[in-house]
């Protein structure tokens, strides 16, 4: 196993300089918003920081929902076709 990680290196992407945290109520377009609309979001595992990404996706579904950009409809969340771009204006709008 040494002789693969030294032939086979980790590498971490950071994909966002926010704090998980701080997504759940920013008023912008965030990584979780990007990894809940993706087609094919990051593989996260259910311990550590895989299950502190769920907890807060589950939080900034919820603040969405909140902020009319998604529903709840059959056991599903459906997000607003523009969402990302609501988002976007919004931050934009914020500190204009």
């Amino acid at each position: 196993e040494r002789q693969r990680a030294r032939a086979e290196p980790v590498v971490v992407d950071r994909l966002s300089s926010m704090p998980l945290e701080h997504q759940v109520s920013f008023e912008g377009a965030t990584w979780l918003d990007r990894e809940l609309v993706a087609d094919g979001p990051e593989r996260l595992r259910n311990s550590g920081f895989g299950h502190e990404v769920r907890e807060a996706q589950a939080s900034r579904r919820q603040w969405l929902i909140a902020q009319g950009l998604a529903r709840e409809e059959q056991d599903r969340i459906v997000y607003r076709a523009n969402m990302l771009s609501i988002l976007r204006q919004r931050e934009l709008n914020r500190v204009a």
